[in-house]
């Protein structure tokens, strides 16, 4: 069984929202950022779709420009010990 998914920018949107915390706080702006786990909740539901000894393929177009958003999922799925 094959099941796909499209997650394109999530973990990006995770890193972004770090950044508004880091300048936030540099520059004392005082604004209440919303905090992002996008990252976290992505890499999860990846990793329990493959709890049963599945693995996790991830299909790279030749010329991709998206790899750094996909290194970022790669590595949080390594990291948790999950086949890619």
């Amino acid at each position: 069984e094959y099941n796909t998914i499209a997650s394109s920018f999530g973990c990006l949107s995770t890193k972004l929202a770090k950044v508004h915390e880091t300048l936030n706080k540099t520059f004392s702006l005082n604004q209440n950022i919303a905090s992002n786990n996008a990252t976290d909740k992505i890499v999860g539901g990846l990793s329990a779709c493959c709890s049963l000894d599945g693995v996790i393929v991830m299909v790279v177009q030749p010329g991709e420009r998206n790899l750094f958003d996909q290194g970022v999922i790669e590595l949080e799925v390594i990291r948790r010990g999950k086949k890619i």
